[in-house]
């Protein structure tokens, strides 16, 4: 939350006066019964109706107040509220005071708990306290998580003692709460079906009410301000008056026996009609919610890899943007994680195309609300959790307006408890990033969704045996470990489908449109070419109009519901529009409209493109149906070189082409037959490629997910990690040196550029890439014109670092250039002028690790070469008696080695990486200079001892 937001007045800490921490969480929880608002823990349908303060003579143990609630059906929950300012959360039973608190609470719980009077499925249990130790916040509230997301005792049991999904302090806090419930019970033991039960309905809820800027003060200060004109410090004194009558004398508040000055204070009618708006906005996430799938033929595939990821990134940050390619089950994974949130967090979905709108409160204002997202949140001033989902967020990228998406980024920054999940493809993450989520200081982070594991695979194929023999397909294999195609798949087989052993992707492919989408085996009436035409209309329609549905008046009834009893229609029947339920299908049917056009319009290119319009969304469909052309039709090879030569078209269509050739699996065809092209006007098409290469060919490195760090000051990541993938970089290097001799000097920063670009997908821990070699030839030939040039440092020092990177994969070339230009006489003649820089590079920073782990032999040679004084010529070692101290041992003092420390060149890796060669180099150089400074005077050595 921003720092103007947390300063704005707090009336709770000045309104107050002296009133206790306890007094204030039970007038904030008067304030939700008075503007009949949402509470923690329970459903958000539920409305306060009682609040009973020290409720011990009806029984009750938790009893800093019972909070009962209900909905319009008239269904009843109650929270059972401890108040602890201060607690600690262990398992010790009362040898400390914090401890034995809490060890109190747990035994009262537990036998509220117990009792026949307590409804395990609708009733609460909470523990509400001051600002939680960060140790709890991360090792004891997921526990309570996961207890509420679980099925079952035995899932949770599972869950909590997994390796890599739990943690030794998650697991030393399961046994504190495990042991202090065993001491409730009378020292008896629990079984696992309790132990999981109560742990579902026990919360740890933490404000900040004691706090100067309080954040649910502030909160609190709006939702009184929408009931009533008077000031909230007013309000919340008379309020605090009231709780106070009430708690001393054990009674019970309702809205009917609320003292008439107070109840007077709030307006019988809200200024907005919240409950109303709520309600709009959860029935429009409904529907979206409703239409995501997470099963593949009513088969759950559990990901609880990814939930846990999810997650952690959810704890850490204010959005998360979920990634992954296409039909990978990115929506269906965060479904599975907002389904465990449970009843008591809010949560909202929104489609990317809902923001195509000039100001945030338009977005709301279209849905029907009158409300923005401000008052929305007052509503849950007292909630510290709220979701946002936004759906397929890359097409964010092709609205007209940009506006209400940066608005809802700046709400996100400025409040506090909303996180943002956004579902989107993996190539909208580096534009999303740099251009919205950077820009506007948020605190980001991201999971990357991959397809099924070969387990999970074996484990549907179990469960839907007809898909065993079309997953032996090994030209398959990849695709069918995506879940839309294995789902697609399942309905093509479903339908009489035959695929056969030798099929190939577009095999696959023809096979499903025949027996899913156009349902060739009925043809009555010419229903197969109806269903087809339609499906495609739809999908273009909507694009080009750039809006989540479209009206089905259009489109003929009969066709409509034939594809919407097959689930290839999703109906939003609260505003009557139509749309495809699967973005990988509306890219199908995307790339069918650009077909049909293109072999319409064979020979004339301007007229094809004309006729298929440059909408964002057509253009996004174009690259990947001219990537899938480009694998299947060598006939298109024609019409990519007719496209890059043409000067009468936009720029656009050419970057997605050169970005369909550079992602496509063989792409040196394409760079070998466009030579000429490529290399003529200065390398003018050349250059291009090298841009787009570094802009489509590069995706989140999940190796940095987990080490992103924050700016202190601005609270946004520092750095974004990207690899580049694809066969793209390896094509372009060896086009690039095969022709170097041809090339224009105008491309020479364009390439130094690519290649340290490239550097990124180099890991300490793995092989160098295959295209290291290919890399570390280009720097030395890069290298060479540069090595006196002083005009371009910057770039010199580039090459330098790539070289070093990759000299592993050159290692004879490599050493040839130390031969010739660094193992040669430091004094007499001067050595040029770029190997100091690269001995710096090479003995201090990034470079060493990799250096010492593959090249030990060439660091130690190097560090005594740089590091032994060179001795001049008619000079004796008298010279050393009035030197430097270095100089006295023997060493060049001109390196840069102070303060002391081993952690300084390469002695650190060489000891962790070669340690019997490091140990003989350490002993060497000790040795060598301590025979340096005994060559000096008597004197001198009794004076230094």
């Amino acid at each position: 939350m921003s720092r103007d937001s947390k300063k704005q007045s707090n009336p709770f800490s000045t309104g107050g006066g002296g009133v206790n921490f306890e007094t204030r969480v039970q007038a904030s929880f008067a304030i939700a019964l008075l503007t009949q608002s949402c509470v923690p823990c329970l459903s958000q349908n539920m409305r306060p109706q009682e609040l009973k303060f020290q409720n011990k003579y009806d029984g009750s143990n938790t009893d800093d107040f019972v909070l009962v609630a209900s909905d319009k059906l008239g269904n009843k929950s109650k929270l059972y509220a401890q108040i602890k300012h201060e607690i600690t959360i262990s398992g010790s039973i009362g040898s400390d005071e914090n401890s034995s608190i809490f060890s109190d609470v747990i035994k009262s719980a537990w036998e509220d708990f117990q009792k026949d009077s307590f409804d395990k499925k609708n009733d609460v249990i909470a523990l509400i306290t001051g600002p939680l130790p960060k140790l709890d916040i991360a090792n004891t509230l997921p526990l309570l998580e996961w207890a509420r997301y679980s099925s079952s005792a035995s899932e949770f049991i599972k869950k909590s003692n997994t390796k890599g999904f739990t943690s030794l302090a998650k697991l030393n806090k399961l046994g504190a709460l495990r042991k202090q419930l065993h001491h409730a019970n009378d020292d008896q033991a629990i079984t696992d079906e309790q132990f999981w039960e109560f742990l579902r309905v026990f919360y740890l809820v933490s404000f900040d009410l004691d706090a100067k800027h309080s954040v649910v003060a502030h909160l609190l200060c709006s939702l009184i301000q929408c009931h009533s004109d008077e000031s909230p410090e007013l309000i919340f004194s008379k309020v605090v008056t009231c709780v106070q009558d009430y708690n001393q004398n054990a009674g019970t508040l309702t809205l009917e026996n609320t003292p008439k000055e107070v109840r007077e204070l709030f307006q019988i009618n809200s200024k907005v009609d919240f409950e109303k708006d709520f309600l709009k906005f959860q029935e429009r996430g409904r529907h979206i919610y409703d239409g995501i799938s997470n099963q593949i033929q009513n088969f759950h595939v559990s990901r609880d890899d990814y939930l846990l990821k999810i997650s952690e990134a959810y704890d850490a940050s204010d959005f998360v943007f979920v990634t992954g390619t296409r039909g990978s089950g990115k929506s269906g994974i965060v479904k599975d994680f907002i389904s465990g949130k449970g009843k008591a967090v809010p949560v909202f979905y929104l489609r990317a195309e809902d923001l195509d709108r000039t100001h945030l409160n338009d977005v709301f204002s279209t849905i029907g609300m009158s409300s923005t997202l401000g008052q929305i949140e007052s509503f849950f001033a007292l909630i510290p959790e709220k979701i946002l989902v936004i759906e397929s967020i890359e097409k964010i990228l092709e609205l007209n307006h940009q506006e209400a998406f940066v608005d809802l980024l700046q709400f996100i920054r400025q409040q506090e408890g909303w996180t943002i999940i956004a579902t989107g493809r993996d190539y909208a993450f580096q534009l999303l990033s740099f251009n919205f989520l950077q820009q506007n200081q948020i605190n980001f982070s991201s999971v990357n969704i991959e397809g099924f594991s070969e387990e999970q695979v074996q484990q549907i194929c179990e469960y839907i045996p007809e898909l065993k023999a079309l997953i032996s397909n090994d030209a398959l294999v990849d695709i069918l470990r995506i879940p839309f195609f294995i789902d697609i798949a399942v309905r093509a087989i479903s339908n009489g489908a035959q695929f056969q052993i030798g099929d190939t992707e577009i095999d696959f492919r023809k096979n499903v449109w025949s027996s899913v989408i156009a349902k060739d085996q009925d043809r009555k009436f010419g229903m197969p070419l109806k269903r087809r035409k339609t499906f495609i209309d739809i999908a273009t329609r909507r694009a080009k109009k750039m809006v989540f549905g479209i009206s089905a008046d259009q489109f003929d009834p009969e066709v409509i519901s034939k594809l919407e009893e097959d689930n290839l229609i999703y109906r939003d029947q609260e505003t009557s529009t139509i749309s495809l339920p699967h973005d990988v299908l509306e890219d199908w049917a995307l790339e069918e409209f650009i077909e049909d056009k293109y072999n319409h319009n064979l020979d004339n290119l301007n007229e094809f493109l004309s006729a298929i319009g440059n909408e964002p969304a057509i253009s996004r469909a174009f690259r990947l149906w001219l990537y899938r052309r480009l694998q299947f039709d060598e006939s298109t090879y024609d019409f990519v070189e007719a496209i890059l030569a043409a000067d009468n078209i936009e720029n656009f269509w050419r970057d997605e082409t050169i970005a369909a050739i550079l992602q496509h699996k063989s792409p040196h065809i394409f760079l070998q037959s466009m030579k000429d092209n490529l290399l003529k006007n200065d390398c003018a098409l050349l250059i291009r490629f090298c841009f787009i290469l570094r802009i489509a060919c590069q995706k989140p490195n999940s190796h940095f997910t987990d080490s992103l760090t924050l700016d202190k000051n601005s609270g946004i990541l520092r750095t974004l990690f990207l690899v580049p993938y694809g066969k793209g970089w390896e094509a372009l290097f060896n086009f690039i040196y095969d022709f170097r001799d041809e090339l224009s000097n105008s491309i020479q920063n364009h390439i130094i550029e690519l290649i340290n670009e490239w550097c990124s997908v180099i890991n300490i821990n793995d092989d160098l890439p295959s295209e290291s070699r290919i890399v570390g030839l280009l720097a030395l030939w890069l290298l060479e014109p540069l090595k006196e040039d002083y005009q371009n440092e910057s770039g010199r020092g580039k090459i330098l670092g790539v070289l070093l990177k990759v000299s592993p994969s050159i290692e004879t070339e490599f050493d040839q250039l130390m031969v010739q230009n660094v193992f040669v006489s430091k004094v007499n003649p001067r050595r040029l002028s770029y190997v100091d820089e690269l001995t710096s590079l090479a003995l201090v920073g990034i470079n060493v690790p990799m250096l010492c782990k593959h090249l030990p032999e060439f660091i130690i040679k190097l560090a005594m070469h740089e590091w032994v004084l060179e001795q001049r010529k008619r000079e004796g070692w008298l010279r050393y008696e009035s030197s430097s101290s270095d100089e006295r041992y023997g060493l060049d003092e001109n390196r840069d080695f102070f303060a002391p420390s081993g952690s300084k060149g390469p002695f650190q890796y060489l000891l962790q990486y070669h340690p019997k060669k490091a140990l003989d180099f350490i002993i060497k150089l000790c040795n060598f200079a301590t025979e340096k400074i005994l060559n000096i005077s008597k004197k001198k050595v009794m004076k230094y001892i």
